[in-house]
């Protein structure tokens, strides 16, 4: 859809095209029907001088189209109506200047003042006209009215226009941000039907696989005349193939956010926490701290991965007695700390020295609009700390 573009600026050109015209016109006028000998020259031309800079300065100062009747442009304006009033009396021709102020009134000025303003410039053209004398013919009282009902109505119609123009903007934008809302979950969708896709794929081929690899070889364990040697390689080949399934599912639990929804992120931690320590045999503790709410799947996932990678950390490198994992809720944010008594390590997510699990978890953490940081000290111990903000789901 192409959206209609916005005019206003062409329309801003050409009113200021319209007034320079205008000065040109007059200023010729007024030459041509003088001679070298008019008495009034000096003045006229110093008035006019002022006057083509007070307009200069105008459209200047509007050049956003609208000054919104500030009271210091309101005394802007002022100027160049004394300067006008004090002309109109010198050459009939300066008439002519009304298709400066007009539009430049009602144009600049908000329909507050620009009504006003155009009865003070009606007002002028018919008593600068009558040389400053309230004495006028019925006729002339006549038109007067007809200038001034005329000056109204414009600057009606042209604050109504604007206000149109205004509102169709708002339209406008309101239908370019649902357009990106709208495509932005085209893309999430796309996103998370393509997760779906791969778990599905792993799990239906390679973890399958390897559950077939870990049944074979607990029959071969089982086999009648099996050495020991032999025995050590079945053994070591169970838990590389336990090993790689329990990898297998765990990218499916990554690839599937969608499969943490319905149990509260505190609760899967603390399970995984305690599964670790069966395994590894180091001891962990879980702290809760703020009020609990849902996070979102996405932010859940990551949240299950940064305590998973730093376990795994831990367990293998670490040589800690103790680890603590805290989940801090707060106000707009949620922060999970895992820390363990251990000898530390050197590096960070996404240095050199860190691993590439620690760099893929930063990654992740960023698409988020979250950080990932990691604290240690030869001896110290580590800690990883992973910040995510408590906003609505992203890819």
């Amino acid at each position: 859809m192409k959206l209609p573009r916005d005019i206003s600026a062409q329309w801003t050109l050409g009113w200021r095209m319209l007034a320079a015209a205008t000065f040109l016109v007059v200023g010729t006028s007024v030459k041509l029907s003088t001679g070298p000998a008019w008495p009034g020259a000096g003045r006229f031309w110093a008035l006019y001088a002022g006057l083509i800079v007070w307009y200069a300065v105008v459209a200047w100062v509007g050049r956003a189209r609208m000054i919104r009747a500030e009271p210091w442009s309101l005394g802007l304006f002022a100027v160049g109506w004394v300067l006008w009033a004090l002309l109109i009396p010198r050459h009939p021709a300066s008439f002519g200047l009304a298709a400066v102020f007009f539009p430049a009134t009602y144009s600049m000025l908000s329909i507050r003042y620009s009504v006003p303003a155009g009865l003070v410039l009606s007002a002028i053209m018919f008593l600068a006209g009558n040389r400053w004398s309230l004495r006028a013919a019925p006729g002339e009282i006549l038109g007067m009215l007809l200038v001034v009902a005329s000056s109204v109505m414009l600057s009606l119609f042209i604050h109504a226009i604007f206000r149109q123009s205004e509102e169709r903007k708002r339209l406008i934008h309101e239908l370019e941000a649902t357009r990106a809302s709208l495509a932005q979950a085209e893309r999430q969708a796309g996103v998370l039907e393509e997760r779906q896709r791969l778990a599905q794929e792993i799990h239906d081929t390679v973890a399958q696989g390897f559950v077939g690899i870990v049944t074979h070889l607990e029959a071969a364990e089982t086999a009648p005349g099996l050495d020991g040697a032999a025995a050590a390689h079945v053994a070591h080949a169970k838990a590389s193939a336990r090993a790689s399934l329990a990898e297998a599912r765990r990218l499916v639990w990554e690839l599937r956010p969608d499969l943490v929804e319905g149990k509260p992120v505190a609760e899967l931690l603390e399970r995984q926490l305690a599964e670790w320590s069966a395994r590894s045999g180091v001891a962990g503790s879980r702290v809760v701290t703020g009020t609990p709410r849902p996070l979102g799947a996405d932010r859940e996932a990551v949240l299950l991965q940064a305590a998973r990678e730093a376990l795994n950390n831990v367990r293998a490198h670490a040589r800690a007695k103790h680890v603590t994992l805290t989940l801090s809720y707060m106000d707009d944010q949620v922060v999970l700390d895992v820390q363990d008594d251990g000898a530390g390590v050197n590096g960070a997510p996404g240095a050199d020295g860190g691993g590439f699990g620690l760099r893929a978890l930063e990654e992740r953490v960023k698409a988020l609009g979250g950080s990932c940081a990691l604290e240690s000290r030869a001896g110290e111990g580590a800690t990883l700390t992973v910040t995510l903000s408590a906003g609505a789901d992203q890819v």
